[in-house]
């Protein structure tokens, strides 16, 4: 019923006890950190700080990966009408100190509150570099809520995410990935 994208391999244990469906590994997505428009059909994530570059990549790219959460209403309604989906990382608020991450809480939180406000599809992930990092469906939900997302619209970035998923591994099975990249 619901995934989550990770960056290391889940044990067996977690896996068969977990409110989890399916984990998605994002060493199997190819990233794509390019400038160049052309390389944008090739990728399975856009990567970047750079508006300029998910301005045009929007329409090329099914998720998106904001790592800086810069609020910017133009961009989010870009990738609103392009109906790509952002991917909000959780992972950096764990490794965050006290300071940064009431920091990145706040710009987190005006960025879901644009994403909302606009409509645009995102997807709350762990993106855990370890087992250590992983989050149940119940945690995930808390950290939605305290960006200001309702119950239910924590749920629905875990399952929009599932098929937004299961769709690219329909098309391209089991190809060769590209590093994940660090939050």
């Amino acid at each position: 019923m619901y995934a989550d994208l990770v960056c290391c391999d889940v044990p067996k244990k977690l896996q068969n006890d977990s409110e989890f469906a399916s984990y998605f590994d994002c060493r199997k997505l190819r990233f794509c950190k390019s400038r160049r428009i052309k390389d944008f059909n090739e990728c399975d994530v856009l990567s970047t700080d750079s508006l300029e570059v998910i301005r045009a990549g929007a329409k090329r790219t099914k998720l998106i990966f904001l790592s800086n959460f810069k609020a910017d209403a133009g961009i989010v309604r870009t990738v609103a009408i392009a109906k790509r989906c952002f991917l909000i990382p959780l992972a950096p608020l764990l490794k965050s100190d006290e300071i940064e991450k009431g920091r990145m809480i706040g710009r987190m939180k005006l960025f879901v509150s644009l994403c909302v406000k606009y409509k645009a599809e995102y997807a709350l992930v762990t993106m855990a570099q370890d087992e250590y990092q992983l989050r149940s469906v119940k945690e995930i939900c808390a950290i939605g809520q305290l960006l200001g997302l309702t119950r239910e619209q924590s749920l629905y970035s875990l399952t929009h995410l599932k098929h937004l998923l299961k769709e690219k591994e329909e098309k391209s099975g089991d190809e060769a990935s590209s590093k994940c990249p660090t939050v």
